[in-house]
């Protein structure tokens, strides 16, 4: 019982030598095979990221692998068992085994990585988690088996030698009595310092042929450096020579260079002095050709545009100081718009009120509307439809169709309506659209009683509060029927007009439309396809309140101050009304059938004034 209890505490410490000393250096041998020692510093720097996430290297460790600039980096003998595995099992490219890295190895799984795997498990069992320091006969043969087969198959598939095996069989025969562990430690002793002398004459013979090598490379470089200086040299010669040579040439080509260039400028200059001198000659026969013909035109154009105002002042009694022929009063407070009937019959407009008044100033008849009207060809009142009030003039045998307008009210939008002395008919509705369509002007041809509806487009873009606004003239018969639509050029889309405001609008005898409105400054002017004409605005920016035409295709245009006339181009003519007082203010005008001018004000006043010669 003694020598079995001597043999299992002896016995015991056969792997933990193993552990501490051979398990280290085929450790560092594996990490060798699979990096080169010259490599070890790049592959760690490499795969610094991947080894920061490893948890089981501490800081000492770390700073081991990556120390500080300026020191040595490590190399494989400067490394413990934990950090050899670490580096192994990470930076190899070694495959796991079945199971993968630290997990359970099955015993038929005869891989490297399993092998390693179990070393490093025995390795922990008996130095990392042994309590006694002893085992048993049974565990030290079971361990001694794990340890040796992982050793010699390691060993097998790297190199095929058969080294460790030797030194694990060495280490298990053995025997571990003082004596002989003297023995042994002194004969491992001889060993170590003759490896140690082998190793020495090694790098003895390494550092004599480092220092030969060096000297050898010394004596090349010298020599490179040497010949270098010299084709630099050679070098520096040439280029001056070069240099030289190239400077005499550009300075001699220079001088060619500037004597021809200055015969050429010269030449140039002469050539291009008379071409000049004849161009300007052309020239100043052209202009004075050219300006004899402007002059010529310009003074026929004046001439005809002399004879031209003179037959349309011949034609017309100048109104500066005119005294009225006829002043009406209406009941109205202020006259917005104002349009004649014949028999001595005017129609007047205020606020929300069209009022028919004859020369005396005596109510005829009162329509409500707060919307443009015009007469028509037939003496028929034309007006925009209000439907906040109900026309109480309208004829009972009209209540059926009435009743159908009602119901028809989410289809239409506004209507005009044609009122006579005998009844009110709606002659023509407003198609509803996802676009709001307002009426803000109406005009009839006292020619072919052909109806004009200047109507304003509201289109809604990013919000309620932001709209687009359009324009357009719709042409109707007398009758109601559209002719078509005239879209109004895109020069004049910056119009826009309140909800319930209104426009004037006429049309000449030339078949212009004009158009004009209270809250902006100009005369607009354009043809039946809605191309612009002309524009005109008051030379101090004075507002039009309103405008017509006569029979002649003058335009006469209402300003507060005065009344101007302007030809059917919109050119001006003359002043022909200018207003004396300035406490009252034009507002609007028309002509009657005998072109007598009536001029209505802010005061509620109708003034009658002689117009043509002729009439």
């Amino acid at each position: 019982m003694q020598s079995l209890r001597y043999r299992k505490t002896s016995k015991c410490k056969y792997p933990f030598t193993f552990s501490s000393d051979r398990e280290g250096d085929l450790f560092r041998d594996i990490l060798s095979h699979y990096i080169q020692p010259a490599n070890l510093r790049t592959e760690l720097d490499k795969n610094k990221n991947k080894l920061d996430k490893v948890k089981s290297i501490n800081p000492q460790q770390k700073r081991l692998l990556y120390p500080d600039p300026g020191k040595a980096s490590p190399m494989a003998k400067d490394l413990d068992f934990s950090v050899l595995y670490v580096l192994i099992r990470n930076i190899c490219g070694i495959k796991p085994h079945k199971n993968g890295w630290g997990d359970n190895i099955e015993n038929s799984d005869n891989s490297i990585a399993a092998c390693i795997d179990r070393i490093r498990l025995q390795r922990n069992l008996i130095s990392g988690h042994s309590k006694t320091g002893s085992m048993d006969n049974a565990s030290f043969h079971s361990t001694w088996t794990v340890l040796e087969s992982s050793i010699i198959e390691i060993e097998k598939q790297l190199t095929g030698g058969n080294m460790y095996k030797r030194a694990v069989n060495a280490l298990y025969l053995c025997e571990l009595s003082p004596s002989s562990t003297k023995r042994y430690v002194e004969e491992i002793t001889r060993t170590f310092k003759s490896e140690i002398s082998k190793k020495k004459a090694r790098i003895d013979d390494f550092e004599s042929q480092l220092n030969l090598n060096t000297v050898t490379k010394k004596a090349r470089l010298d020599k490179v450096e040497d010949q270098q200086n010299s084709v630099t040299q050679e070098f520096r010669e040439r280029f001056e020579e070069f240099e030289t040579s190239i400077l005499s040439i550009l300075q001699g080509r220079d001088s060619a260079l500037k004597e021809y260039i200055k015969d050429r400028i010269n030449g140039m200059e002469q050539k291009l002095e008379g071409q000049l001198r004849a161009n300007v000659s052309a020239l100043e026969d052209n202009i004075e050709d050219s300006l004899s013909t402007v002059e010529q035109n310009l003074e026929e154009k004046f001439s005809k545009l002399e004879k031209k105002v003179k037959k349309t002042l011949d034609r017309i009694i100048l109104l500066p100081s005119a005294i009225p022929t006829l002043t009406i009063g209406t009941p109205a407070s202020k006259i917005k718009q104002i349009s004649y009937v014949k028999s001595g019959r005017l129609w007047v407009k205020s606020f929300n009120e069209i009022i028919q008044v004859d020369n005396n100033g005596n109510v005829k008849e009162i329509v409500y509307s707060s919307g443009p009207f015009c007469v028509s060809k037939d003496d028929a009142l034309l007006y925009k439809s209000d439907r906040f009030y109900e026309d109480a003039n309208e004829d009972e045998d009209e209540d059926e169709d009435e009743h159908e307008e009602h119901e028809d009210d989410d289809k239409y939008g506004d209507r005009i309506k044609k009122k006579t002395s005998r009844k009110t008919i709606t002659l023509l509705k407003l198609l509803k659209t996802e676009r709001s369509e307002d009426v803000i002007g109406i005009y009839s041809c006292p020619v072919t009683g052909h109806i004009l509806v200047l109507i304003q487009i509201s289109t809604v873009t990013e919000s309620p509060w932001q709209r687009h606004f359009s324009h357009k003239i719709t042409w109707y018969d007398k009758n109601g029927l559209k002719i078509g639509d005239i879209w109004i050029n895109d020069r004049i889309q910056g119009w826009r007009f309140l909800l319930y405001a209104y426009a004037c609008i006429t049309e000449n005898k030339n078949g212009d439309i004009i158009i004009s409105c209270n809250q902006y400054e100009t005369v607009v002017g354009m043809d039946r396809s809605g191309e612009h004409r002309f524009l005109y605005s008051h030379p101090e920016n004075l507002t039009p309140m309103d405008i017509c035409t006569d029979k002649y295709g003058h335009i006469l245009v209402a300003f507060k101050s005065c009344i101007h006339l302007l030809d059917e181009d919109g050119a001006f003519q003359t002043i022909l009304l200018e207003n004396v007082s300035s406490n009252i203010l034009f507002t609007c005008l028309c002509l009657d059938d005998k072109q007598n001018i009536y001029v209505g004000n802010d005061r509620g006043i109708v003034n009658v004034y002689k117009y043509l010669k002729d009439e």
